[in-house]
This record gives structure tokens, sequence and C-alpha cells, in this order.
């Protein structure tokens, strides 16, 4: 879970590391000063002043904050992170040893070294999950790139968070979902089912049944919301053709409870529960069930007056088609 994520334990380890690189600095040099010769080396090998510490201890500080945030925090970090390593490890190369970026900063090969090293790392170990490293920076920094994360595309921003924590959360192990690439079996197969975001969100707060089962509250808040949004975008949470239009609950009967019952007139063919056909439920029955989640099915799947209408719906049309 999130304590074995590559991002987390960068940004923890690179932020603990740089933050006391930043202030053992100070007992070297505490120099604020754009003078390239006025520069001490920490343990004989990297050269720091006062704004190269103050570098560091930002940096470091910010790596700690991300890693007490959780994984998407850290996975921004270290991507972010990695962008501006890499860039300055590269400028330094091009500047040469002895010189300062922006005329501050003092280098030499050693600090280079240690830049691109750090560089390479975070843009490794952010991209272990596979959610493109400009969306990640935007969530970070607050940045709007077209195409991209924009301030008016909070859905796609949310998705794109839950794709991350899918895998974060153990999620992947569990479950099949093409779009992330994961092939668990312990769980349903979300291609299959093509959950809502509704019905994610139902599963995640109230777990699952049997052994192996799904533990309740495995995300919590926004975390959860992401998950839910990501999870009903890719597997496609389509509306079975029959489903459209027609009484109220018909459209709400197939989105959150079709994948798993049979029911003609609603187009849908599940069975994995009962076949609703077959046993032609009262409203009564059917409510009872929706409220106690019998077998493996959830309590709850749906509330007020959705319960009522998918109720009312599914008592009216069973076997009757």
């Amino acid at each position: 879970m999130q304590e074995s994520s590559p991002a987390r334990l960068y940004a923890g380890v690179v932020g603990a590391t740089l933050t006391i690189a930043g202030i053992l600095g100070f007992f070297y040099n505490a120099d604020f000063t754009s003078n390239p010769a006025d520069r001490d080396a920490v343990l004989g090998l990297l050269d720091v002043n006062g704004w190269h510490n103050v570098v560091h201890l930002l940096t470091g500080l910010l790596g700690l904050i991300a890693f007490m945030a959780g994984a998407y925090a850290s996975r921004s970090y270290a991507i972010a992170l990695g962008i501006i390593y890499s860039a300055v490890a590269v400028w330094g190369l091009i500047i040469g040893s002895g010189d300062s970026i922006l005329g501050i900063v003092p280098i030499n090969t050693a600090d280079n070294v240690l830049h691109l090293s750090l560089g390479l790392l975070g843009l490794a170990a952010a991209q272990m999950w596979g959610v493109s490293a400009a969306v990640a920076v935007v969530m970070l920094f607050g940045i709007a790139i077209p195409g991209i994360v924009t301030s008016d595309n909070d859905s796609e921003s949310l998705a794109d968070k839950g794709q991350v924590l899918y895998v974060e959360q153990g999620c992947a192990n569990c479950h099949t979902l093409a779009a992330s690439g994961s092939l668990g079996t312990i769980g349903p197969d979300l291609n299959e089912i093509k959950p809502d975001q509704k019905r994610v969100l139902n599963a995640i707060k109230n777990g699952g049944v049997g052994s192996g089962a799904m533990p309740k509250g495995l995300a919590q808040g926004e975390d959860a919301d992401a998950i839910a949004a990501y999870v009903a975008d890719a597997s496609g949470a389509p509306i079975p053709p029959d489903a459209k239009g027609g009484p109220p609950g018909k459209q709400i009967f197939a989105i959150n409870c079709g994948s798993c019952h049979t029911l003609a007139d609603a187009g849908t063919s599940g069975a994995v529960g009962p076949n609703l056909d077959q046993i032609k439920p009262s409203k009564s029955l059917v409510l009872g069930a929706i409220k106690s989640g019998p077998g493996a099915m959830p309590p709850n799947i749906v509330t007020g007056k959705d319960a009522q209408q998918v109720a009312a719906y599914v008592s009216s049309v069973a076997g009757k088609k």
C-alpha cells in the first residue's frame, strides 16, 4: 500500500537527506553571496554557501511534507524534483565545475553528479505508476496546461489522482482493469462489471464478502472519490440500450444492479446474483435486499428515492418479458 510506494519512499528518504544536508551545510558556509569563490565543500565533496543550503532545506522539507501527505503528493514531488534537479545538473555541466547557477548557487562536479542522480531517481520512482509526468507536476504547482489539466476540469484531475491511488491502495492486486494494466483475480473483473462511480464508492465504503474480501474503508474522503472516478471512467460503465428512457428506476437499476442480475426489461444479464425474472420479487423484498445486501451484494447500493424507484420498477417488470 502507501508504505511500499517507490515515490513515497523517494520523498521520505530524499526529503530527510536534503533537509539534513541543508542544516549541515550552514556549519561549513553560511554566507549569502554572489562571489563564486566564497564556498566550502561539505564532507570535502559538495560545494555550498548560504543560498545552496536554503535550496537543500526547502526541497528537503517539501519532500517530508509530501511523504506525510501520502501517495499522490509523493509522486508529484518525485516528478517535480526529478525534472528540476535533472535540469540543474545539465545546467551545471554546461557552465562547468567551480561556477555558480544564477550567480549565487555554487556547484562542482560532485554536485552535478548528485543532482543528476536525484533527478533520474525521482523520475524513475514516479514513472512506475504510469500517470503522465505533466499531470502530476500540474497537480503539485497548480499550473494549467492546455490539454492536460485546467482549473475547469476537476473531474479529469480527480480521475488522474485515482489512477495513482488505484495502484497505491492495492486495488490492482485484486482486480482486473485493462486501463491500469492490472490483472488481479481475487475480486470482480472491473472491465466486465463496468461499475459506475456510485457503485465503486459503495464498495470502497462497505467492503466485500467471502475469502480474500475487500476491507471496509480502503480509502477515505477525496481519495475514495478519486478511485471511484477513475474506475468508472476507465471501465466504461455504459448504460444498456434497453435501459435508456423508460420508467423511473430502470436506468438506476441498469447502472447499479445490472452487472449482477438478469432482468429482461432492462436488457441486463448479470449472473452473480439471482435472476430477477425467475424469482419475480415484490417491492418490499427488493427494498429489503437493497438495504441489507444479502450474499455478495453490498448493502445500500442505492438509497432514498433511488431505492424506492428501483424496487418499484423491478417488482413491476420482473418475469413479464
